[in-house]
């Protein structure tokens, strides 16, 4: 069964990170993070994340080079899809249910580089209005993710399987 994935090159900003985290703990999703990225672990996130009421971890994978951790990732069978505001391929036009993917992120200011983006299986675009050029991780990681729980849960992926009473947290601080 697959999990939603996600993978950041370089979250800068403490508050990104402690939101990934609550987006992860309510999918039960993994998290990936390169050595470009805020170090999770600082105080400044996880007061935040506790002002949440959250108290526990979720599945983070650190790895200090983006390269090897794609690498390790493709051996593992993963199908990595980098975002951004230039692909030519629409997110709705992805077949995720013959894949196992994870979705590839980087900075806010300039996105994936392009030695970066050939590293990866595909790019694509989240649809906006021709108004916009990008958008932020906070705004535009969460839907990203939720389609992919939606299309999972439709397709017998484990993501969503939880009910409402069962708690959401599964590995302590």
């Amino acid at each position: 069964m697959k999990n939603i994935e996600l993978l950041f090159d370089a979250i800068r900003s403490p508050t990104d990170i402690a939101n990934m985290i609550q987006l992860s703990l309510a999918l039960d999703a993994t998290l990936y993070m390169t050595g470009n990225c805020v170090n999770y672990k600082i105080p400044k996130i996880w007061g935040k994340v506790g002002s949440w009421g959250i108290t526990e971890e979720p599945k983070i994978i650190h790895d200090q080079s983006f390269e090897n951790l794609v690498n390790k990732l493709k051996q593992q069978g993963k199908t990595l899809i980098g975002t951004s505001p230039n692909a030519k391929k629409n997110f709705y036009d992805l077949d995720l249910q013959n894949i196992d993917p994870v979705f590839v992120f980087g900075t806010e200011t300039s996105g994936l580089c392009a030695a970066k983006q050939k590293l990866l299986d595909e790019m694509v675009v989240l649809p906006m209005a021709p108004k916009m050029n990008f958008m932020t991780l906070s705004v535009c990681v969460p839907p990203i993710a939720y389609e992919c729980h939606r299309i999972m849960r439709k397709t017998g992926g484990s993501a969503g399987t939880r009910t409402p009473d069962q708690s959401v947290m599964s590995a302590p601080l």
